[in-house]
């Protein structure tokens, strides 16, 4: 059977209606919670994240500028070095033009040199005094300008932040006090992340950092201006090797004065000849002979220089050279070259190693330090879209309850340091750059809001409109052991009272409007300031440089006769003419160098079989000396006041007139010490080689170095000996007067020979 069904459907509709009704009410103001707080997550993440762009960029800035001035300091030391090199050069080329002016055709080459290289040094070297002046100015700028920015970056903070926030939504709000205790807390980390190095005592050990930073960082031309012109000894007879040696450097030196540290760069360049001379039973000795040398300093202090026990006007002192200590020591005491000019330029203009800014040292000790700025974003209740709006009456309203009446969004972000190749670091952290000023590897990123700092601005929020806490204070972040510490000092109403408030309030009025301001001014008084002084230290040292520069100092160096155009046309000329002739040169070159290396062989075996053999002659030669003429040596060591060496040459100059004749004597006898050796050597190499001839005239020139040196092997060598003044009658005698013996042709051609040297 069908059954019939009844009942009533309507209360069940109208039920299930209010319900749907209650629950889209619901889903659209979840909705628009929802996408609300969407938009504060993403301005509260937008303003904490461009609020740190520009201390990012600060210390970017810092990591430019100081490398900029490191780079400055080194070009410094290459305007010092310049003015060292081109002195230098002049006063070789100087000295070797008064040398080789007898000689016919190279003293037209040695003076077309001179010409080129005076010119070279009256034009670099106001060119470097500029340069120097220009780049010492520029450095004092850039470490002005790094400490504008400094100062002036912080206080930008506050208004991005604001402004950001602000702009993403007019009804955003950004001045809560949780925001404004993170950008206190944001001021005193900037302030303790990084330090200013100035001229306090303090700082000296920064300082001498600095400056070494700045040593490792030369170029190679300012850090060893060194060459070897044969790459080691050239034996040009057996027994007697020579080398030219160029040495050169450029240091930077301070000292604690007075006033503080005290700066200066100084130069040295020298090039001298070196010769070794095979001394019979004394082994090798060395001679250098000073062809050129030069030397530039630049301080500001009134003392010459600063550094200790410095060359300036003594030779008993310290050298840098390895090898050239004479022409060193030359430059040093401003010895005048033969044509009288000075070897020394005193150069005006540098002040110090500026000011700069570090990190601190608490940074510095930080595995990986970085800055953090907390930001809270937040929204009034009234501005979230709701259905209390799309409703009359109050039957079916659904409020949206809220802490503190508004809906909010912190964020976190962080500067931090990660240079490119951080990434390709291998598992023992080699290759890591860790956090410096000198790298500008600073970056930001958004970083996790702990539970600790969600609880502070939960506390901080609510009733605080227009509070926030002071500057310096330190209210928020993680403390030791898990605390969370929120406001620091007394909290009381503003109004005196002594009822309880929130957290955020009672404190000192202080809005971003208020850091705005300051921003405003300090960035304005910042950049003022930097500018003045800028300008004030540029302006006037650019105008003297450019004159300097554009003067025309290579016309007026050469007295007209040369130009820079010459110079150049000069150079085209002599390049066109190398690259012409560049394949026969190679092969010519080539060729004299097998030739060279076959004789080089022939001397190296000639030294061990010759040496035996002269060393033995040379004892008895010596021997025979030593035993004719020790009367007359005593007698010449009483008239001097000193035991004479035993080949030592008395200067006639230092003996009174009755005296004179016992010197002479002695010479002669030396005269013909040499003259026998100086035959014995000759005969003795041309027994033992076909490779050349031994002429009288070179085995003299030997022997004579080797009895200067026999007893010189802690001394200057006497190069009296040098100076042979016995008539030629008197060559080849023994004592006595009887004539050695030998064929009267044989001493004719030896006299000829000595003549022709």
């Amino acid at each position: 059977m069908k059954g019939r069904q009844c009942g009533q459907a309507m209360p069940l509709g109208i039920a299930l209606i209010l319900f749907s009704i209650l629950s889209a009410f619901v889903v659209y103001n979840t909705g628009q919670s929802a996408s609300q707080k969407a938009r504060l997550v993403n301005a509260a993440d937008a303003a904490a994240f461009s609020g740190l762009q520009w201390q990012a960029r600060a210390l970017n800035f810092a990591g430019y500028t100081n490398r900029a001035m490191v780079a400055n300091q080194v070009s410094l030391a290459q305007a010092v070095s310049l003015a060292s090199w081109s002195t230098y050069g002049m006063i070789m080329a100087e000295n070797l033009a008064r040398v080789l002016s007898p000689i016919p055709v190279v003293n037209a080459i040695s003076q077309g040199v001179e010409t080129v290289m005076s010119t070279i040094e009256a034009t670099v070297t106001p060119v470097a005094g500029a340069m120097l002046q220009v780049i010492d100015k520029v450095n004092m700028g850039v470490s002005t300008a790094q400490e504008a920015m400094y100062n002036a970056s912080y206080l930008a903070t506050p208004e991005i932040v604001k402004a950001v926030a602000t702009q993403t939504d007019s009804e955003f709000r950004v001045e809560t006090a949780y925001t404004m205790a993170g950008v206190a807390k944001n001021l005193h980390e900037w302030n303790e992340f990084s330090e200013r190095v100035g001229d306090d005592r303090k700082d000296y050990d920064k300082v001498r950092e600095r400056a070494q930073i700045i040593q490792d960082s030369r170029d190679a031309f300012t850090r060893a201006r060194d060459w070897s012109f044969f790459d080691g000894y050239l034996y040009v007879l057996p027994f007697f090797k020579i080398d030219l040696k160029k040495e050169g450097e450029t240091r930077l030196i301070g000292r604690e004065g007075d006033n503080g540290l005290e700066w200066e760069w100084k130069a040295k360049d020298s090039l001298s000849l070196h010769t070794k001379v095979r001394v019979p039973f004394r082994g090798w000795k060395g001679v250098e002979v000073p062809i050129g040398y030069g030397m530039a300093i630049a301080n500001a202090v009134d003392d010459l220089t600063i550094e200790e026990d410095a060359c300036m006007s003594r030779w008993d002192c310290n050298t840098w050279s390895d090898h050239n200590e004479i022409s060193e020591r030359m430059a040093d005491t401003n010895y005048l070259s033969l044509n009288g000019s000075d070897s020394r330029v005193e150069m005006s203009g540098y002040t110090e190693l500026n000011g700069f800014r570090r990190l601190s040292e608490t940074t510095i000790d930080a595995a990986f330090p970085t800055i953090k700025l907390r930001v809270e974003v937040e929204l009034p209740a009234g501005g979230v879209s709701s259905s209390n709006g799309l409703v009359a009456g109050q039957k079916f309203t659904m409020p949206t309850e809220m802490p503190g009446n508004a809906m909010s969004s912190v964020s976190v972000a962080e500067v931090y340091f990660k240079p490119p190749q951080a990434d390709h670091a291998d598992q023992q952290g080699r290759h890591i750059e860790f956090a410096n000023l000198y790298s500008p590897w600073w970056d930001v990123r958004l970083a996790k809001v702990s539970e600790a700092e969600r609880l502070a601005a939960l506390t901080l929020r609510g009733g605080t409109d227009g509070v926030s806490v002071m500057p310096g204070m330190i209210p928020i972040g993680d403390g030791e052991e898990g605390q969370v510490h929120l406001i620091q000092g007394e909290q009381t109403p503003s109004d005196g009272s002594s009822e309880e408030t929130n957290p955020g309030q009672g404190l000192v009025e202080y809005s971003l409007d208020t850091f705005g301001e300051m921003a405003d001014q300090a960035a304005m008084d910042a950049a003022n300031d930097a500018k003045n002084r800028i300008e004030e230290q540029l302006v006037g040292v650019l105008e003297d440089a450019v004159a300097q520069v554009l003067s025309g100092s290579v016309s007026n160096a050469s007295g007209g006769l040369v130009t820079a155009e010459d110079l150049k046309q000069w150079a085209d000329g002599i390049r066109a003419d190398t690259n012409q002739d560049q394949s026969e040169a190679t092969a010519t070159t080539g060729a004299a160098r097998q030739e060279m290396d076959k004789l080089q062989v022939e001397f190296e075996r000639l030294d061990a079989v010759v040496s035996a053999r002269f060393e033995q002659a040379f004892e008895e030669q010596a021997e025979v000396y030593r035993t004719r003429t020790s009367y007359l040596r005593s007698t010449v060591s009483g008239y001097v006041g000193r035991q004479i060496g035993l080949f030592e040459r008395v200067p006639t100059g230092n003996l009174s007139e009755g005296q004179r004749d016992t010197g002479q004597q002695l010479d002669q006898h030396k005269d013909a010490l040499i003259v026998n050796l100086s035959r014995i050597y000759r005969d003795i190499v041309n027994e033992e080689t076909d490779r050349f001839e031994m002429d009288f005239s070179m085995a003299r020139d030997f022997v004579t170095t080797a009895l200067a040196s026999y007893d010189s092997q802690d001394r200057e060598i006497n190069w009296e000996l040098f100076q042979i003044a016995a008539p030629a009658e008197t060559l080849g005698t023994k004592e006595g007067g009887t004539r050695e013996e030998g064929t009267q042709d044989e001493e004719e051609n030896e006299e000829g020979e000595r003549d022709d040297s």
